[in-house]
């Protein structure tokens, strides 16, 4: 929505002017419901319009349509690709019963009879994970 834009040069401005000066923030986004919000939110923060640039375009799309590469250097932050990355999802939750303990579970992307997909809850399996729940005392 623009926030680390306007945090990534907000800090540039005040921590290394002379970086800031010779520095352009472009944000390639598909929405363009989002990428007038990214607008809006820079706007809003008071960045000058010359140190940003919102693209609305598939990323894809648009560095195939450019004639030459842009002048650089340049530093690539992919953060919407970052979050679709493959993850563990763990879901603690109170354990029924006199226990009283917690109950741990695990997110699984099943595919529906409609080829659409799903996430499903199951308990946890993966060992990795459970010592990482362990080493955060998490599973107390």
């Amino acid at each position: 929505n623009g926030t680390c834009a306007a945090g990534v040069l907000s800090y540039l401005r005040r921590e290394a002017p002379e970086t800031y000066a010779s520095s352009k923030y472009m944000l390639v986004e598909v929405s363009e419901r989002l990428a007038e919000v990214q607008r809006q939110r820079l706007l809003a923060e008071g960045v000058p319009p010359e140190r940003w640039e919102v693209v609305h375009s598939c990323a894809s799309q648009w560095a195939e349509a450019l004639e030459e590469p842009l002048p650089g250097p340049w530093f690539v932050l992919a953060l919407e690709v970052l979050d679709n990355l493959p993850h563990d999802k763990v879901r603690i939750s109170t354990a029924d019963g006199d226990g009283g303990g917690v109950e741990l579970s695990e997110a699984h992307v099943v595919e529906r009879e409609d080829g659409q997909h799903r996430e499903e809850w199951m308990p946890l399996q993966d060992e990795d994970v459970r010592q990482v729940v362990r080493l955060l005392g998490l599973d107390r």
